[in-house]
C-alpha cells in the first residue's frame, strides 16, 4: 500500500527522467505528461541497474561505441505507429556496458548493420549532451527505474549526488511481487523511494498508481 513515504514523492518536478530498464519507463512517463524530451536511456534494454551505475559513473564514455557492439542473431519486430508492416531492426549489444538496442539498426538488405551507425550515434549524443543539461540546470529533478537491488541503488544514489547540481529523488520499481500488488520497501536511503511491483511491467494501474500524483513544472 501507499503510506508516508510515497506521498514524499508526490508533487512538482522540472524533469522527470528514465533510466531504464526498458522502453516502457519512459512510454509510461509520455503518457502522463512526464517526458519532455527523448533521453539516452528511454529506447534500450538495460537489465542490470550496476550497469547503468556505471555508465553515469563514466559520464557516458564509450557508450555504444563501435567497438564495443555487436550484433545479436536474432531480431526484432517494431511497429511503428500509424504503420500496419511490421519493421525489422538488428539486435545491438553495447558488451562494455550490457546495454541493447532493439529499435535503432533497420534491416536493410545487402547491407551491414552498422549503415546507419553516423546518424544513431549524433541522436544519441545530442541525448546525452541534453541529459546532462537537464541534470545541471534543473532544480528538482525525479529518476525513474525499473529494477535493481538495495545495493545498487545505494550506488545510484551516490553517484547521482555527485553528478546532480540540485534536488533529486529516485522512484525504483522492485519486481518482485504479485500481479496488482504495490508495496512501500524501507531500504533506509535518502534520495530512494523503493515499491514493490509485480514483473509486469506493462501493468496499467501500477503506473497508474505511481505516477497519478506526479506533476511537470509547466514554467520550466
Amino acid at each position: 500500500m501507499i503510506v508516508l513515504e510515497m506521498k514524499k514523492l508526490q508533487g512538482m518536478y522540472d524533469d522527470v527522467i528514465s533510466l531504464g530498464e526498458n522502453c516502457y519507463t519512459a512510454i509510461h512517463l509520455k503518457k502522463y505528461k512526464l517526458r519532455k524530451y527523448s533521453g539516452p536511456l528511454d529506447w534500450f534494454v538495460s537489465p542490470n541497474l550496476s550497469s547503468i551505475n556505471k555508465l553515469l559513473k563514466n559520464n557516458f564514455v564509450d557508450f555504444m561505441d563501435l567497438k564495443n557492439m555487436q550484433a545479436m542473431p536474432e531480431q526484432n519486430v517494431v511497429f511503428n505507429d500509424g504503420v500496419i508492416q511490421p519493421v525489422f531492426s538488428h539486435i545491438i549489444k553495447d558488451a562494455k556496458y550490457n546495454v541493447t538496442s532493439y529499435h535503432d539498426f533497420p534491416v536493410i538488405p545487402n547491407e551491414d548493420w552498422f549503415i546507419t551507425y553516423h546518424d544513431f550515434k549524433q541522436k544519441l549524443d545530442r541525448r546525452i549532451d541534453n541529459l546532462y543539461e537537464r541534470i545541471h540546470n534543473s532544480q528538482s529533478i525525479l529518476f525513474v527505474r525499473w529494477g535493481g537491488s538495495l545495493t545498487e541503488a545505494l550506488e545510484l544514489q551516490t553517484v547521482l549526488s555527485n553528478i546532480v547540481k540540485n534536488n533529486f529523488k529516485i522512484l525504483l520499481l522492485y519486481p518482485t511481487g504479485l500481479e496488482n500488488e504495490i508495496n512501500e520497501l524501507e531500504w533506509g536511503l535518502d534520495h530512494v523511494f523503493p515499491v514493490q511491483v509485480s514483473s509486469n511491467y506493462q501493468n496499467k494501474r501500477t503506473w497508474y498508481i505511481l505516477l497519478k500524483d506526479i506533476h511537470l513544472n509547466s514554467k520550466k
